[in-house]
């Protein structure tokens, strides 16, 4: 007696993967890290969509891109502080 066939699961995009944890290292306050983690957010949420259906991950990808603005944010605002810190100072 056979099971009945389910419905196949779909590998997930590796890429989307490698996005989101470079995203959380960026949290750290790395830019570039960051930066790539959202870029490759991106790069892997259009490549799922254009599988069809053929390759899942669209939810990492997604919050690679989100994690990813966060971690460019948080960088940028903490570049800003320490810019007007030195420049408070007097030695600028």
């Amino acid at each position: 007696m056979s099971t009945p066939a389910g419905p196949a699961e779909v590998p997930n995009d590796d890429g989307a993967t490698v996005a989101l944890l470079l995203s959380v290292v960026g949290l750290l306050g790395c830019l570039p890290v960051g930066a790539a983690g959202l870029a490759m957010g991106y790069l892997a949420r259009e490549r799922i969509r254009a599988a069809d259906g053929a390759v899942g991950g669209e939810r990492t990808a997604h919050w690679a891109v989100v994690i990813g603005w966060v971690a460019v944010t948080v960088s940028v605002v903490a570049l800003i502080g320490l810019l007007v810190a030195y420049a408070v100072t007097g030695r600028g």
